[in-house]
């Protein structure tokens, strides 16, 4: 069965853009609306954009957050980031600049949107995954994209289970004035993470038997033999 995803991006600069990540079709997306359409929403009042945001995010177990030129300063973009997290669901960022639009033309790299979004203690630049094709033409960068996006969004849904274990763990020990309690819960929960994601490393493992690759989420080249990429730390999952 494909994963639900939510694909959250600037509709008037990369409805284009969006539409061919769709067509690679890997998942199930949410709705796309028009361009012209979003604005119709925006115009019935903020409560209403929250109810359709917050309605189409309950079926999905990822957001996809398709990053343009314009993406980050998208008051509704950062909305979807924070409601995609609060409610569990996995969190990825994806480089879309590259992709042509309806005129057949590229735009420039855009800022990180997860920059300065820091919820319940958790700064989501450092721990969300993103991936930037290392191609600027568009075949390759589509290409890169096609080949590279099941991985990130199963590498963002198991980062963001990850914290949540974490806090179902600490929040099931009782609370006490012992800081040796504390400090016990904690280090429990960090071992279980720990070993959660060296069992998916080890089960993900490369074995077409290449000396080094290319992260998928950062470009950086890593020696085959590391299953954690050095720059970004992401956990990568090979076929």
């Amino acid at each position: 069965m494909k994963r639900q995803v939510f694909y959250s991006f600037h509709y008037a600069n990369d409805s284009w853009r969006v539409q061919q990540i769709r067509h690679i079709g890997v998942f199930d997306g949410s709705p796309l609306l028009s361009a012209n359409k979003w604005e119709e929403i925006k115009r019935t009042g903020e409560s209403n954009v929250k109810k359709w945001i917050n309605d189409n995010l309950r079926m999905r177990s990822c957001t996809i957050v398709l990053i343009g030129e314009e993406t980050s300063n998208r008051k509704w973009v950062k909305y979807e980031i924070e409601q995609s997290w609060r409610m569990g669901k996995g969190v990825v960022g994806l480089y879309i600049h590259n992709l042509k639009d309806s005129n057949g033309k590229g735009s420039n790299k855009g800022k990180n949107p997860f920059r300065g979004i820091i919820i319940d203690g958790v700064d989501l630049e450092a721990v969300v995954p993103v991936y930037d094709p290392p191609d600027t033409i568009y075949s390759s960068a589509y290409l890169n994209i096609q080949n590279n996006i099941e991985g990130l969004v199963e590498n963002g849904i198991s980062i963001r289970n990850a914290y949540e274990s974490q806090k179902s763990l600490v929040a099931s020990k009782p609370v006490t004035c012992d800081n040796s309690n504390i400090v016990t819960a904690l280090a429990t929960a960090s071992v279980v993470i720990l070993a959660g994601l060296a069992v998916y490393a080890y089960l993900n493992k490369r074995h077409d038997g290449a000396t080094a690759y290319h992260c998928p989420f950062c470009g950086t080249l890593v020696p085959a033999k590391n299953s954690r990429c050095p720059v970004c730390h992401s956990y990568l999952k090979y076929r």
